[in-house]
């Protein structure tokens, strides 16, 4: 029987993912006892929703593939810190602060709110927010809380305080709503060198804040490709292009390297602090860097979003029929963590069993076609700019990568189809015949497709992986706002999109970067510790 593309996709990426999620404790009991998150849009979960502001999302088409619907998170579906609280081993999603209440806050609390920043002026152009000061005010609300919960016993609840996980994700809006707009003085102020500088002495001051108020392992998210944003490109377009772009991405660099040593100076001054740094901007580029040429798209969101805002336009009509949900930018296919969570519990949750299972697999792979029929054969620009040689070369590079992370997910018996091209297929004997020789226990076979008849080409077509789009958005965003255009009717295909809207990413791009996070995949993606590993250090 032939297999649907789409189980082929799902077959990848549970493999692919498999052993991350088995890393979940055997008895379901979350890793840590509570999960407390500060930030901005990224991680807001409903804390603007009764707030006057532009930036607030209870509205379609977002949360059109969350099962409650629009809850007030600015994707259309999880956020980053909905899936790392799921890694994490919580049986439900960490609520907001304006929803906190009884015992539950004993689990965490979400304080993030869209439009905040470390500055409490970033964002006031967007209207009501909640500060990162006024994100510590809360917390301090709910420690009190706890406190009284546990009979006033303060070196218990200093103790349980300090086994919590905290993320925090602030900075971006004091560019984006502050330093690159004309309507606050900060860009005539200071050098982006000076203002990064500003940025960091303030938020080392919220961030002992966060420490005196019992935090001891925090994960700080560093500043995003801000420069990459759809609404942000869309602005520079008529302002400086390429450029302009570069500029932007240029500052936010200088804040996360100095991001990066405030980690190192925190873990060294305060005692037992165990502080790291979320590489944010290299798992964006680097993930992106691993898809096949042209597969995913930056420029354009997922829905109709409004110009000034850059959000999704209220109320726009939407179908989920023929949604597949979940993939994670820079693999190939689409994936259910619940699906996952049931092939692992199939394992008793073992991972050293898994991988020694999925040692014993079989895989095979067809990849390829696609980069020729629909990108290099087309008027596409690869066809420009590389002569077939070198796209051959170009593809087995790329290729090269993926087959490694389908290494490091447990594989080690694979079978790799070639396809029609004898160019592509002489690099990809000689690429199984590399991998076996530098990493450990591979058994990676070259099956000779191009010789194989032409009635195998029905089954190489439905087991080939269809390309991430990388040009076009999700929903129809407004021109000033990047925002969703209410009412209007977003694209279906939303899991090959990176941005859900003119600024925010979608699910799919949340379960990569979360994941990654959670379990890096690069040296780079975190520093010193990812977040797997800040829940067991002591």
């Amino acid at each position: 029987m032939v297999l649907r593309e789409v189980d082929m996709k799902s077959l990848w990426v549970y493999l692919s993912v498999l052993l991350l999620a088995s890393s979940k404790m055997v008895d379901g009991t979350p890793q840590v006892p509570c999960f407390f998150i500060f930030g901005d849009s990224l991680f807001d979960n409903g804390n603007n929703n009764g707030l006057v502001t532009h930036a607030k999302v209870n509205y379609p088409p977002y949360g059109i593939d969350f099962p409650q619907g629009p809850t007030g998170r600015f994707s259309n579906g999880r956020n980053i810190v909905d899936i790392i609280a799921e890694l994490l081993g919580f049986h439900d999603y960490i609520p907001p602060f304006a929803a906190a209440i009884g015992r539950d806050i004993k689990k965490g609390v979400n304080y993030a709110s869209g439009g905040s920043g470390i500055r409490s002026e970033s964002g006031s152009i967007q209207g009501m927010r909640i500060t990162m000061n006024e994100q510590l005010i809360n917390h301090q609300t709910i420690v009190k809380r706890i406190v009284s919960l546990m009979k006033n016993n303060g070196p218990l609840a200093a103790d349980y305080l300090g086994k919590c996980i905290y993320t925090v994700a602030i900075g971006n809006n004091d560019f984006l709503n502050n330093y690159f707009t004309n309507l606050y003085p900060t860009s005539r102020l200071y050098t982006p060198e000076q203002y990064a500088d500003v940025l960091i002495q303030e938020y080392s001051q919220q961030l002992r804040t966060l420490y005196n108020s019992g935090a001891r392992k925090v994960a700080l998210f560093g500043a995003g490709s801000i420069g990459n944003l759809p609404f942000e490109v869309a602005t520079c377009g008529t302002n400086g292009g390429t450029l302009c772009v570069d500029k932007l991405n240029n500052d936010a660099q200088l804040f996360n390297a100095r991001l990066k040593s405030l980690v190192t100076y925190l873990n060294t001054n305060l005692f037992n602090a165990k502080f790291t740094y979320i590489d944010t901007y290299g798992i964006g580029l680097s993930s992106a860097a691993s898809s096949p040429p042209g597969s995913v798209i930056y420029t354009n969101p997922c829905c109709e979003v409004n110009k000034i805002t850059g959000l999704c336009i209220p109320f726009k009509t939407h179908a989920r029929t023929g949604i597949r949900r979940g993939t994670m930018l820079g693999y190939t296919n689409a994936q259910s963590p619940e699906h996952v969570k049931q092939i692992v519990s199939l394992m008793g949750n073992h991972e050293l069993l898994a991988a020694e299972y999925l040692g014993k697999c079989l895989y095979t792979v067809g990849m390829g076609t696609n980069d020729y029929i629909i990108n290099y054969f087309l008027s596409q620009p690869t066809s420009f700019r590389y002569t077939p040689q070198q796209y051959a070369e170009a593809l087995i590079a790329e290729y090269s990568q993926q087959l490694k992370t389908l290494y490091n997910s447990g594989a080690r018996k694979i079978a790799l189809f070639g396809l029609r091209s004898s160019t592509f297929n002489a690099r990809l004997k000689l690429l199984a015949q590399e991998l076996n020789t530098i990493l450990p226990n591979a058994k990676f076979t070259y099956i000779d497709y191009y010789g194989i008849e032409d009635s195998y080409m029905l089954l190489l077509e439905a087991a080939s992986i269809c390309s991430l789009v990388t040009h076009v958005g999700c929903c129809i965003s407004g021109s000033k706002t990047g925002g969703c255009i209410p009412s209007e009717i977003p694209f279906k295909d939303r899991i090959r999109h990176v941005f859900w809207d003119g600024i925010h990413p979608t699910e799919a791009t949340n379960v990569a970067i979360a994941a990654r996070a959670y379990k890096a995949l690069l040296p780079t993606d975190a520093f010193p510790y990812d977040i797997s590993h800040l829940t067991r250090v002591l």
